[in-house]
């Protein structure tokens, strides 16, 4: 395998390359709308795409695997915003380290970035208060063993959120592990580069990636917890990045959610109830479940709130929107089945 910069004549094959990745690796997660939305048509010749796709790709740090002549893969990192734009493997190349490799000369020329372009005298990672301070495991409460970091061994705790979206989530757990002062790395991803680069912006406790679930990005047994929040899974990736004895802690909705919007749009669905039991049962079969419950809530809407959550909730991808009465809509009720489990031994 060899890893080149982009040149300009490679666009057709990797637009070629990322159609057919689209629509087989990842066929079994993405029903084939969702694949036409993503990769539509002949992208090749779809000169706004080209012009896009060359634009940013010169812009960013941009690198091919090669196999010979055979294009295997391709990455490439906006320097400047430190997150991973673009991740494809090819079909016939899946399972050979493709992507670590990419992200691992990717991630190593962001850091060689961020030192370049530090303040003088200020060590990568630090800001001027915290760059006189030692941290990790040889800061002042760890050297006096007042604490150790995670209660264990030192060892940062990993939390992988599996499709944070605009990353409110994975932010909000990061603030909270750093004021419990737990030592953690919060590492998030979506398939959405729009999405990850929102996150990105402001969110600097968080390692921002965008990356597919059918081919995660990390090591195998890298992973203490992984967050499944209102989103696919691929349980045969989560049990690789797990550690033995990780956690899974999986989200769907309960069969009460958002069920005022379902009443205003009944006439308009397929199914106007939801029941997340055949999840649940496949979630069992691949971890031993420790826990389980629900929680709710009902929650005012207002009318602009109300568009916005019409625009963009799965429940109504397929729906005529205009038809939908909302004007029966005035309150939202949230309610989530929370499952946690453990990678069984």
């Amino acid at each position: 395998m060899q890893l080149k910069p982009y040149q300009p004549d490679n666009l057709t094959a990797m637009l070629a390359l990322f159609h057919r990745t689209v629509h087989t690796v990842n066929a079994k997660d993405y029903t084939p709308q969702q694949q036409d939305a993503w990769a539509p048509g002949d992208v090749t010749r779809d000169p706004q795409r080209r012009a896009r796709w060359d634009q940013t790709l010169r812009e960013h740090l941009s690198l091919l695997a090669w196999e010979g002549e055979e294009l295997m893969g391709f990455g490439d990192i906006d320097l400047a915003a430190g997150y991973l734009d673009r991740l494809y493997v090819g079909e016939d190349f899946q399972g050979r380290g493709v992507a670590t490799a990419l992200c691992d000369r990717l991630e190593q020329a962001a850091r060689e970035a961020a030192f370049r372009n530090r303040p003088e005298g200020e060590m990568p990672g630090t800001d001027s208060k915290s760059a006189q301070k030692p941290v990790g495991k040889f800061s002042e409460k760890s050297a006096a063993g007042d604490k150790k970091e995670n209660g264990i061994s030192g060892e940062p705790i990993v939390v992988v959120d599996a499709g944070c979206g605009e990353g409110s989530y994975s932010s909000r757990l990061a603030e909270r592990l750093t004021a419990a002062e737990l030592n953690h790395q919060c590492v998030a991803f979506d398939i959405s580069a729009d999405a990850v680069k929102i996150a990105s912006k402001n969110k600097e406790n968080v390692k921002w990636l965008v990356a597919d679930i059918t081919n995660i990005p990390l090591k195998s047994g890298t992973a203490d917890c992984i967050l499944d929040i209102f989103t696919p899974a691929n349980y045969g990736e989560f049990s690789r990045i797990l550690k033995p004895g990780g956690t899974v802690i999986k989200v769907i909705p309960a069969p009460c959610h958002m069920q005022q919007l379902r009443r205003a749009a009944e006439h308009l669905l397929r199914n106007s109830e939801y029941s997340g039991e055949e999840v649940s049962e496949y979630f069992e079969k691949h971890f031993e479940v420790t826990d389980r419950f629900t929680v709710s809530r009902t929650s005012a809407i207002g009318s602009a709130e109300l568009e916005d959550l019409v625009k963009m909730t799965p429940l109504l991808f397929d729906v005529d929107k205009e038809a939908i009465e909302l004007d029966r809509v005035k309150e939202i009720t949230v309610a989530a089945e929370i499952l946690i489990g453990k990678v069984r031994t």
